[in-house]
């Protein structure tokens, strides 16, 4: 359960009443162009993460153009230390072996920045982005398809767009 300061409640409101709370992310958001992220320090499955990030109304990021998968790099790059491990995105194949898709959306993979010689299939069904481990400066932020079993961080993602809110409101 995500609990949001008096402060906050006050500007979201006023903001939503506005139609431009658009422009805001949750304490402990990191706020792009288009979403905003949730880079998690914790270690789970792919399954348990995308739970965790259902959980916060959110999905596992969708990487959509190479811009997004440069700026969360350079997210991860910024606390680097706080993490031991790659990074689980939203993309996996368990439905059909060799077609990969958005989990959240059911839609095949527009982009894709896998790295070299992958995906490697065989029961390596989920995606992570090389951050840590297997990863040097020529293959950071290049993709991997991994035992979905695996324990790696998380990103979650909500959406910058109008409608209803992508985050819920507690207090």
């Amino acid at each position: 359960m995500i609990m949001y300061s008096q402060r906050w409640i006050h500007s979201y409101i006023l903001l939503t009443n506005l139609g431009l709370y658009l422009s805001c992310c949750p304490d402990g958001w990191v706020k792009g162009s288009y979403s905003c992220y949730y880079p998690s320090n914790e270690l789970a499955t792919w399954m348990v993460a995308s739970a965790k990030c259902s959980h916060m109304t959110s999905h596992l990021v969708v990487v959509d153009n190479a811009d997004e998968n440069l700026f969360l790099v350079g997210m991860i790059k910024e606390y680097f230390r706080a993490y031991v491990r790659n990074f689980w995105l939203d993309g996996n194949d368990l439905e059909r072996k060799g077609h990969y898709v958005w989990s959240s959306t059911r839609q095949p993979m527009s982009y894709r920045n896998w790295n070299s010689l992958e995906p490697s299939g065989g029961s390596e069904d989920c995606v992570e982005m090389l951050t840590h481990e297997f990863a040097d400066i020529h293959t950071r932020g290049k993709w991997n398809d991994r035992s979905c079993s695996h324990a790696n961080h998380y990103i979650c993602e909500i959406s910058l767009s109008r409608g209803s809110p992508p985050f819920d409101v507690i207090g």
